[in-house]
């Protein structure tokens, strides 16, 4: 690895800044389907400039974190980035191509005649419920989201209406 004139060159926000650039634009990289290939890139200013990436976001909090952009089509920009945990990045899932729901953890049961309704949380598939219509099943999602990821966000009467 070549010096930095900066000397940031083996922390964690640097190997950071190298790894985004290599997934969005090194056609060659395991994950580049996922991010160059679907279009994502690095913001110019970021792209040219560890130091204006680093200014931007700052050191990690902790080892348990890692860059996450909030819009999962959007580019690798400062305002589309910040530092997340693994918890907080299960929860920021892109709608897969083959969706008929167009609904994060929502599924069309064709046997059935049912949408399924799952949630991920603390690294387990849970199992919802099924319902008759989508509007329903949209419904059970953002219940189950607001349940299992913001439990201390809800108030007492939101928790009892779940």
């Amino acid at each position: 690895m070549r010096k930095c004139p900066h000397g940031m060159y083996k922390t964690p926000e640097y190997k950071t800044w190298i790894n985004i650039k290599t997934r969005c634009y090194n056609k060659n990289t395991l994950y580049y389907f996922n991010y160059g290939g679907r279009g994502i890139s690095v913001c110019d200013r970021w792209k040219n400039s560890f130091l204006l990436f680093f200014s931007d976001m700052g050191k990690r909090p902790t080892s348990k974190h890692s860059i996450e952009r909030k819009n999962n089509n959007g580019n690798y920009e400062p305002s589309n980035c910040f530092w997340a945990t693994k918890v907080e990045q299960s929860h920021n899932n892109r709608i897969q191509r083959n969706s008929k729901t167009g609904i994060p953890g929502v599924r069309y049961n064709e046997k059935s005649e049912k949408f399924i309704v799952r949630i991920t949380a603390n690294w387990k598939e849970i199992h919802i419920g099924c319902y008759k219509t989508l509007g329903e099943a949209e419904i059970s999602r953002k219940n189950a989201e607001d349940r299992y990821w913001n439990k201390n966000k809800l108030t007492n009467k939101e928790r009892k209406a779940l």
